[in-house]
């Protein structure tokens, strides 16, 4: 598909505007835009899903100068055949792949994620079994987090679990989310509609 900028990204099951979508998220944070990606460095994008002989999926995001000639390609192994899998690896290869092109844009400390609540991640892998080093490992191998708020997540993931084990033994327990949307500071990944609180 080929956008206004000639970036070209190539995606099955006819998902071009979803991965789009995910690469300039990933670019974004590197300082390129939609807008200015071309012309501020000449690049050109293309990202693809591939078979994997030994099974599964690889998803390749590639970077290439206006002659098309390789600059760097990075790819990243599928865990599982869904769309939110293909996105999450088309998101950490990209941002592997313009982490080296880019190496003095500092990495952002919460990586790929995007939306809310990335305590979930620590929680489910947790629950699945995995020991509170190899959770931190997977934090940031599979979703770019840095070390220090891996072992944060983990550490709040590790605290809940009791607590939200004894709530799932009673039918009758609900629970409550409360949002205060004025924050010292907003992280990168929030969704949330709110606003940062002016210092006084």
């Amino acid at each position: 598909m080929n956008n206004k900028n000639e970036q070209t990204f190539y995606w099955t099951q006819d998902a071009d505007s979803t991965l789009q979508s995910c690469m300039n998220e990933i670019a974004l944070l590197f300082g390129l835009s939609e807008a200015t990606t071309l012309s501020t460095t000449g690049w050109r994008f293309s990202c693809e899903i591939q078979r994997d002989v030994r099974g599964g999926s690889l998803v390749s995001f590639s970077v290439a100068d206006v002659k098309h000639a390789p600059l760097i390609c990075e790819t990243e192994v599928c865990a599982d055949e869904t769309p939110n899998e293909y996105k999450r690896a088309a998101r950490m290869a990209a941002f592997r792949a313009l982490h080296a092109l880019l190496p003095e844009t500092a990495l952002p400390p919460w990586g790929i994620l995007r939306g809310i609540r990335p305590g979930k991640l620590a929680s489910r892998m947790l629950h699945a079994g995995l020991v509170a080093e190899n959770v931190q490992k997977q934090l940031s191998s599979r979703y770019g987090i840095s070390s220090d708020r891996a072992a944060l997540l983990t550490d709040i993931a590790r605290r809940q679990q009791p607590l939200l084990s004894a709530l799932t033994k009673s039918p009758r327990t609900i629970a409550v989310y409360i949002s205060v949307p004025f924050c010292p500071s907003r992280c990168l990944y929030c969704s949330f509609p709110s606003a940062v609180k002016p210092a006084r």
